[in-house]
Formats: structure tokens, C-alpha cells, sequence
């Protein structure tokens, strides 16, 4: 029996769960890209390994762009335009010339979109965008697409989902099209509901261990889908959800406005201060702000009666005004808990972006970045076994916070006194040892990023050939490279600081896949980066 695509599958990557009039043709033209991609040796090879079911989503994936272009959703066409605004072409990595028609089909576009979907199935790797199977796919398919572009019907039902009433403008209709934007739209839900099942198993294990009632399992849920949805971004071009819902809407609609203006959510702990006819004032536990959350989005503000009551919420800033957005629950006042709160580093970042003094920001952190120099003897990082990470920051916080407000000769005299209680500062060193007998896999790049403050980097340290890195090991340069650019967890800044100061020295960039990968490296970094990918100002804890 030939194999193919039923309506379900087709409808996975859907906004909506009924059949459309239009689906039974987009259905018969995605069994036509299916038939194609089978007949392809390298889908089934040992090096994918994609299964039937894979090949399938692939030819709904690439079907539903034909479609997108067709119907004019928006979405392909808001990708880009937002990728020509960033660096002036059209698309990553493959050259267009004037065959390339902006808001129809192409076979570059094509040729993206296969390596976009198949480099996100190799997870801990990264497909080359050269590879020749590209080509050879995209010709194989578009030729399908393009005999189909003059006839194909619009889906007008499926537009009616990627637009909004522009006398709407209420925050939960504009979260519920986030929503569909990263789960039930094609080009991101590939990625985003990866995301969002990868936290949710997480939060299923930890109510399993726990034995959380199931209304509790509920409203954590929905913190953690508001976690995804507003707090993270895209592979493609790390944007949020908002991002893309002002570039499908347009400029001038006035929900765009809104979603420009609109705060990161702030999730955290409150004491409970009041309450009038239309508002609910909370305090932020670690820092004092004072919000006025509107009753419009809170349904619990009778359960509210004693000040300094402590509530656990989620708010964002929409139009002004602070709305409920997440969960919530609430706990007896408890000094011990407020305490550890008010102390924590963490809990003050989040809401550091309502700082003003954005410039005060920035000063600190080049003072910081100062001492940190002066503490290495000139340099942004240092390098150590991982034991004494927490030794050097805790000595660099001490030389810091004494640092401040002393002369020159006070400053020398408290370098001396680390030096006598035997704290190495190994950049000060004319030579350095190496130590063969430490396991080099445990080598940490403690980096001064100076958006974030310090930073710690594992398995990156022979990408940096610095004087004062005794652990550099040209043989393991290439692997510590790929590490240090693939990975979520290492900055931007920090990548860029090894292409900045090395990227000529270093022959990992100079040949090979690297050297072809330069001219895209901005969207590869935040294609790999996520949210690592916008650092902000802000005091983390290490």
C-alpha cells in the first residue's frame, strides 16, 4: 500500500482543528513534496535517520510555506523582511540574484527551509547550510510549488487566525495570538513546541515527586507556557513572540504599539499592600517597586484581605498598566522568606530593566570591569580548575568592594596582602606552569562580559590563546570553538570577544565550514544563542 499523508498530520501545524474548504488541495500538494522527499537516499541514510513520520512533517512544513505565500498570512514574508532590515539580504547563507521575487515562491527560500527543519532534529550538532543535499532537495521540491503557485487557492479561514480587530486591544487576545504565532504556526512551532514540552515534562516530574494536586498542576502550567511564550525566543533571529506579532500585523496597528511597549514579565514574590475599586498595589519583595495591577485581568482580589500578605505572581505592563499574567498563590507573611528575597541577587535582576538610570548601569559595570583588570593584570578573563572558581570570585568581590574609594598606594598595599595570603593572580606571572596532572576537562573561563558581569564558560578555554591561560591546547582549539559558539549557555559577548581578538590568529576561522559561515555568523549567533543572544545590563549571580 503506498504510504501517505492523512488529514490529522496535515493539520498538526494548524491554528485550527476543523477542516478548511482549502485543505483537501494543500493536503493533495504535500503528498506530492511527500512522494518527492521518500525517493531521497540522505533522509533515511544513518546520519539522520529521519523517520516516516519526520519526512512527513517536513513536506506539511514546506507545504504550509507554499500556503502562507499563497494566502498572505504574513509569516515567511515578516521573516524576510526582518532579515533584510538586520543585514541587508533577503535570506541567510545562500546568494539571490534577480530570479529571487520577494512575497512568492523561491528556491532559496526552499533550500532554507529544509536545512532550518533538519538542523533542528540534530540536537548537540549543526548541519552546514552548504551541504549539497540542500540544493539538491530544494530542486527536487520547488519545481512541485512552482507549478502550483498560479492556481493554488488562498486559505482565506487560515488568514482570519494572524489577524486582530484593530479596536482590540486587550492583552489576553493579544498573548492568545503569541500564543498561535509560536505553537501553532509553521515556522515556529517546529522549534517552540520543543521548547515548551521540554519545561512542561520537567514540571510534570517535579509534580509527580512532589504529589501536587492537580488544580495546582493547572495553574503551573500556565506559568510555565507564559514563561515560554513571553521569555523566550526564536532560533530564527532570536525574536520574542511580541516580535513577530507587531512585524504580521504592521506598523500601524495599534496592538503593534502596544506589544512595543510591553515589559518583560515579572515573576516573583509581593507583599499584598491594598486594594481600591480598580486596582491591586503589590510590592516587589526584593527591591520595594511598588505595582498597581488592574482588576480587569485578576479574579482573586477578594481572597486578598491582610497587608503584607506574600503573593507569588506573574505581571507584565501592557498599555500602562500592569496586568495579571501566569499564576498565582499566596503565602501567611514569613520574615524568613522576605529576608532571603530581599538578599538575592537573582530575584533583583528581574526587575532591572525598570531601572532608569540605564547610564548609572552602564558606569558600574566599567568599574567593575576595571577592577576586574586590575585584578588579572590587564585581562577579561581568567582561567582556573573549577574548585576555585568560587574562591577567585569571592576574593574579586573583596578586592572590588575595598578597591573602592582607595588611593593608589591602598590599592598596591591590599594587592600585596592577596599576594602574601597566597591568592594567584596568574596574569601577573611572567610564567605559568602547566599542569599536566589537572583534568583539563575541568577548566573553567571565568570572563568579565560587560553586559552581565562575570561569566563562567565551561569546555571553551583552548579558544582563547591569551598570555595568562597556562591550559590552552592548540589541538583542542576547533572542538573548544564549536563549543563556544553552538552552545545556549555561553553569551554572545563572549563569542564575539574570541572572534575579535583571535578570529586572525586562529586557523579554525580562516578555512573550512567556518570560513564560509562568517558572512552569517550575527544570525547564527542568535539562531544558536537564543536568549543568551540579548544581554542586558544587569547584576546576575554567577
Amino acid at each position: 500500500m503506498r504510504k501517505k499523508i492523512y488529514l490529522d498530520t496535515w493539520l498538526n501545524l494548524k491554528p485550527y482543528d476543523k477542516q478548511a474548504p482549502t485543505d483537501k488541495y494543500y493536503l493533495r500538494l504535500c503528498n506530492e513534496v511527500y512522494d518527492v522527499l521518500r525517493q531521497d537516499d540522505f533522509l533515511i541514510s544513518s546520519e539522520l535517520k529521519l523517520s516516516e513520520s519526520r519526512i512527513q512533517s517536513l513536506a506539511c512544513f514546506l507545504t504550509c510555506y507554499f500556503e502562507d505565500l499563497v494566502s498572505g498570512t504574513n509569516v515567511w514574508n515578516s521573516f524576510v523582511r526582518k532579515h533584510q532590515e538586520l543585514y541587508g539580504r533577503l535570506i541567510p547563507f545562500y546568494a539571490v540574484d534577480e530570479t529571487y521575487v520577494e512575497e512568492e515562491i523561491n528556491l532559496e527560500d526552499v533550500m532554507f527551509l529544509i536545512w532550518y527543519f533538519l538542523d533542528l532534529d540534530v540536537l548537540g550538532k549543526f548541519l552546514s547550510p552548504h551541504h549539497i543535499m540542500f540544493f539538491n532537495l530544494g530542486n527536487a521540491v520547488f519545481p512541485i510549488f512552482e507549478k502550483a503557485w498560479e492556481y493554488a487557492p488562498e486559505n482565506v479561514y487560515l488568514r482570519s487566525f494572524y489577524e486582530m480587530d484593530p479596536t482590540n486591544t486587550n492583552y489576553y487576545d493579544a498573548r492568545r495570538l503569541m500564543d498561535r504565532i509560536l505553537y501553532e504556526t509553521y515556522l515556529f512551532a517546529v522549534d517552540m513546541l520543543d521548547v515548551l514540552d521540554d519545561d512542561v515534562t520537567a514540571l510534570i516530574e517535579i509534580a509527580e515527586r512532589d504529589k501536587l494536586a492537580k488544580s495546582m498542576l493547572i495553574d503551573l502550567y500556565k506559568d510555565v507556557r507564559d514563561d515560554v511564550t513571553l521569555g523566550q525566543p526564536t532560533k530564527l533571529l532570536s525574536r520574542y513572540a511580541k516580535d513577530w506579532v507587531m512585524d504580521i500585523l504592521g506598523p500601524e496597528h495599534p496592538v503593534t504599539a502596544a506589544c512595543r511597549e510591553m515589559s518583560p514579565r515579572v515573576k516573583g514574590s509581593f507583599l499584598y499592600k491594598g486594594q481600591d475599586e480598580e486596582t491591586v498595589e503589590l510590592e516587589y519583595i526584593a527591591t520595594g517597586h511598588r505595582f498597581l495591577m488592574t482588576k480587569k485581568s485578576f479574579d482573586y482580589s477578594d481572597e486578598l484581605v491582610e497587608v503584607d500578605t506574600i503573593v507569588n505572581i506573574g505581571l507584565v505592563r501592557w498599555e500602562g498598566v500592569w496586568w495579571f499574567s501566569g499564576s498565582y498563590f499566596k503565602l501567611g507573611f514569613n520574615p524568613d522568606y522576605v529576608l532571603d528575597k530581599r538578599n538575592s541577587m537573582d530575584e533583583r535582576a528581574k526587575v532591572s530593566f525598570l531601572d532608569e538610570d540605564q547610564e548609572g548601569m552602564k558606569a558600574f559595570f566599567a568599574k567593575q570591569q576595571e577592577s576586574f583588570r586590575a585584578f588579572t593584570g590587564g585581562y577579561d578573563m581568567a582561567f582556573m580548575p573549577t574548585p576555585e572558581v568560587e574562591g577567585f570570585i569571592n576574593t574579586l568581590m573583596e578586592f572590588y568592594n575595598e578597591g573602592l574609594g582607595l588611593d593608589d598606594q591602598s590599592k598596591e598595599q591590599f594587592d600585596q596582602r592577596l599576594r602574601e595570603a597566597g591568592i594567584r593572580l596568574a596574569a601577573k606571572e611572567k610564567k605559568i606552569e602547566d599542569k599536566k596532572t589537572q583534568d583539563s576537562s575541568e577548566i573553567a573561563v571565568v570572563f568579565f562580559n560587560p553586559k552581565k558581569g562575570l561569566e563562567v564558560a565551561m569546555y571553551v578555554y583552548s579558544a582563547f590563546p591569551l598570555p595568562n591561560n597556562p591550559y590552552f591546547d592548540e589541538s583542542q582549539t576547533a572542538e573548544h570553538v564549536q563549543t563556544l559558539f553552538l552552545s545556549e549557555n555561553t553569551s554572545k559577548e563572549l563569542c564575539l570577544y574570541c572572534m575579535d581578538h583571535f578570529g586572525e590568529k586562529l586557523p579554525v576561522f580562516q578555512e573550512g565550514l567556518w570560513k564560509l559561515w562568517m558572512d552569517d555568523i550575527d544570525f547564527l549567533l542568535r539562531y544558536w544563542k537564543r536568549e543568551n543572544y540579548h544581554s542586558a545590563h544587569s547584576i546576575v549571580a554567577v
